[in-house]
């Protein structure tokens, strides 16, 4: 009678990587988390955005909210204390140091500084570079887009006119 046994070495039947492919790195897989943890922020900020203190409703979701931004620096963290591995992760790095200056921001003008940081045009890839390029730049623009949706929310909103040589959004008819 034969006894079953595996004479194939386990990685032998794993997958070699293409040429040019890109494995997961600490930063990008952590920027990733950071994308869904800023989506999640801001559904915790607009639930809380019209509710009164006094709603019975408004406690849980302050800790929603709290709970969100807690996961979301931790992230920001965690990108920031991560030596990059690739030539990819140093827009990553970029991208999560303006949002953290964006959640950190107290004064008009200091929003008005990250937004500008988060829109400036170092974070456009160059098309000949491949797909991992273009993957960077999927998850930057989604970046950029959850930031603009971010400083839209009641907190990061001020009534103060700001300075306007800091107005990242100029009306082009005024001029």
């Amino acid at each position: 009678m034969a006894n079953a046994a595996h004479t194939t070495p386990i990685e032998a039947t794993e997958g070699l990587p293409h040429p040019g492919s890109f494995t997961d790195t600490v930063i990008t897989n952590s920027f990733s988390r950071l994308l869904d943890a800023l989506a999640s922020l801001i559904g915790a900020e607009r639930d809380i955005a019209d509710v009164d203190v006094w709603d019975p409703a408004y406690r849980p979701w302050l800790t929603d909210a709290e709970h969100a931004h807690q996961l979301v620096t931790d992230l920001l963290r965690v990108i920031s204390d991560t030596h990059p591995q690739h030539a990819v992760d140093l827009p990553l790095i970029r991208m999560s140091s303006a949002i953290h200056m964006l959640l950190g921001s107290e004064a008009p003008h200091e929003l008005h500084h990250a937004l500008r940081l988060i829109q400036d045009p170092q974070f456009d890839a160059d098309p000949d570079h491949g797909e991992t390029d273009w993957h960077i730049q999927e998850l930057i623009l989604i970046a950029q887009d959850r930031a603009m949706e971010l400083a839209s929310l009641d907190p990061y909103q001020s009534h103060d006119d700001p300075d306007p040589e800091l107005d990242i959004w100029p009306d082009p008819l005024a001029a």
